[in-house]
């Protein structure tokens, strides 16, 4: 395998002087490899484009026959089409095509096993990684994490029929290749005749936003005899497609590039522009009841989705926190400070257990401390055998427990360190360094409050006019009445249930109880007021559903947009808290409700102008939660840096 890689590899220097960076190079390795090895097991590809044609052209009618046959195969159907989908070729030398044609036809690929070829390919996609940023390595995971990773996970496709493992920032493919690397493990390679189709055509699934990786990732899982279904398009600002997965294993691109939008997505509980932390929102919204995710977050994340990661917490049970060695995506992006999370869907965390692989562990390098499998052998054990998590767990030096008490404490923040690091001092950077950060995140704060002061000034200065109308007026009103309390069941029969407050969550209530015979149904989108014990507060129905005495269903008409009056109604349930009356409590009547001024612009289009307005502000706000986040810690590193600086002198 090492001598094919290198053999490769070593042209690949070549064509550099041609113009071809290593991600081109790669990619047209992938054009040419996926036709050599089409012919070798016979595969339906045009004759017009076959192997045995092109090898035997030369000089310019070789070029413009490549050129020719990547169009004409990108056109084509299924796997083949979707390799060669926007294919362009990158050579502008004949003679270096031609070279690279008769390495590739020297070797008899389909002869090699499928790991070895496969290994071989992975080879060159590493190569092209560690070359910066012109690489694979935003798109690329330490091979020895992600087998790591899933072998706490154990994605097994046999357990259901309709398993589906998915990765929805696929990369290169690769936890979707260690996965079926690890069944493949498991099983010897041996399937029931009624799992093997399935498990090769159906099982493995991802999206991807960049065009060149997931034609990698195609090809990748393609040499392990995978077909896989991998989406080019936006996992996170595209609608929520009508799919559940069972296992979810990701590593969403760090970074704050491409992130400056809040996604319009109805299923995201809270708004914001992290991408991150949009990935976690996605993540659960598409795992099925029940399914478990693995996910690669950065450190700031933990300490600032203060929001998200209550709400994670109340519909999952995240149970387990990885915090990765420094240097762990050595050389791709060497300063990155991650974790990984671990969490199953369908009943809220009580414990949080947190395996400390960072401190006091020499930091990750190249070549004289690389990353290997032994910097995680000891939290795989700690991990257990169940992939949710719940096997027997017993407390160490490096893996602690805290319970959702404790997480709550801390608002729900879990950057959560408790070692003494011996070895800090290495890892710091000289203070003017991180003085540079300082004054940077400053200058982020700056221009956020900025840009909030402007999108106020715009809000203010809307001129279309303003109406002011009762409630009862634009809005559908249903006061909630409880059934019978014979008809509450837990067993998912009839319609969600929700008798008031109790129920809420940040954005939308979360289910206990259903109800057979409901009295009172709000609709799907409806806002949910609570108008006894408190008054006041608002969650929006995510589904049809029964609620009780304790709330009342308000559903705008028209004339309102719905997003507006769902920010309005925030706005008003403030002063509503006062409100209340009655003796045993507090409580407004439907008299009450009807009388609720609601104040709008009176264009449809003034609101939505507002509403995005509204949203642009709330992004904003977040963004300088996590700059002033980031400048604590920067501040607090840059009184050790110098403090270790100066004992060092003396």
């Amino acid at each position: 395998m090492s001598d094919v890689v290198g053999k490769l590899w070593g042209f690949c220097h070549t064509l550099r002087h041609d113009g071809v960076d290593y991600g081109d190079y790669i990619e047209q390795l992938t054009y040419l490899l996926f036709l050599k090895m089409a012919e070798e097991k016979g595969a339906d590809i045009p004759k017009d484009y076959a192997w045995s044609i092109l090898r035997e052209k030369s000089g310019t009618e070789l070029t413009d026959f490549y050129i020719d046959a990547l169009r004409g195969l990108g056109k084509q159907r299924g796997t083949l089409g979707d390799i060669y989908a926007g294919a362009i070729s990158k050579f502008a030398n004949p003679v270096n095509l031609k070279k690279l044609i008769n390495l590739i036809d020297e070797t008899e690929w389909t002869s090699l096993n499928v790991d070895v070829k496969a290994a071989a390919y992975e080879g060159l996609l590493e190569k092209s990684a560690s070359e910066g940023k012109k690489g694979a390595g935003q798109y690329f995971t330490p091979r020895v994490l992600i087998q790591s990773i899933v072998r706490c996970m154990k994605p097994d496709p046999r357990k259901s029929k309709d398993f589906i493992i998915h990765d929805p920032a696929a990369g290169t493919g690769g936890f979707l290749v260690s996965a079926y690397e690890w069944l493949i493990d498991q099983t010897k390679g041996s399937f029931e005749r009624d799992d093997a189709k399935r498990i090769t055509t159906k099982v493995y699934t991802g999206t991807e936003l960049v065009a060149r990786p997931r034609r990698l990732a195609l090809m990748n899982l393609y040499l392990h005899g995978i077909h896989a279904d991998i989406y080019l398009g936006d996992s996170i600002y595209e609608p929520m497609k009508n799919m559940r997965y069972d296992c979810i294993l990701t590593n969403p691109p760090f970074g704050s590039k491409g992130a400056k939008q809040v996604p319009t997505r109805d299923d995201f509980s809270v708004e914001t522009s992290n991408k991150q932390l949009n990935f976690v929102q996605h993540v659960v919204n598409i795992l099925k009841l029940g399914g478990r995710a693995a996910v690669v977050l950065p450190d700031g994340v933990l300490s600032s989705g203060n929001k998200i990661f209550k709400l994670l917490m109340e519909d999952c049970d995240l149970h387990t926190v990885l915090r990765l060695p420094i240097g762990t995506f050595t050389p791709y992006s060497q300063g990155v400070k991650a974790n990984v999370i671990f969490f199953t869907k369908g009943k809220p965390t009580e414990n949080i257990w947190i395996y400390d692989a960072r401190t006091n562990i020499p930091k990750i390098t190249k070549k004289s401390r690389p990353l290997s499998s032994d910097h995680f052998r000891e939290f795989e054990v700690s991990y257990g055998e169940n992939p949710n998590g719940v096997s027997k767990r017993v407390e160490t030096e490096r893996f602690r427990r805290f319970n959702i008490a404790e997480i709550k404490n801390r608002n729900f923040d879990v950057d959560i360190f408790w070692l003494k690091d011996t070895l800090l001092e290495e890892d710091l950077e000289p203070p003017e360094i991180i003085m540079k950060a300082v004054t940077e995140a400053e200058m982020r704060i700056h221009k956020v409050i900025q840009k909030i002061t402007e999108a106020t000034d715009r809000i203010e200065s809307n001129s279309s006019g303003w109406e002011l109308k009762d409630m009862k007026d634009v809005v559908t009103i249903v006061m909630g009445q409880s059934p019978p309390s014979k008809t509450y069941n837990t067993k998912g029969e009839g319609l969600p249930f929700y008798q008031g407050k109790k129920e809420f969550g940040e954005v939308s209530p979360t289910t206990k109880y259903w109800c057979s015979k409901p009295s009172k149904v709000a609709e799907k989108d409806d806002i949910l007021l609570s108008v006894r014990a408190p008054v006041g507060p608002i969650n929006i129905a995510n589904e049809k559903c029964c609620i009780g005495r304790g709330l009342a269903a308000l559903r705008p008409k028209k004339i309102l947009d719905k997003d507006y009056f769902y920010h309005y109604m925030k706005f008003v349930s403030i002063k509503l808290m006062s409100a209340g009356r009655g003796s045993t409590f507090n409580a407004i009547k439907r008299s009450d409700v009807d009388k609720i001024k609601v104040s709008f612009p009176k264009l449809i289009k003034d609101q939505k102008k507002m509403v995005l307005r509204i949203k642009d502000i709330l992004s904003h706000s977040s963004d300088i939660s996590a700059q002033s986040d980031t400048l604590s810690k920067n501040l607090l590193r840059f009184q050790k840096s110098v403090l270790t600086k100066l004992f060092k002198q003396g």
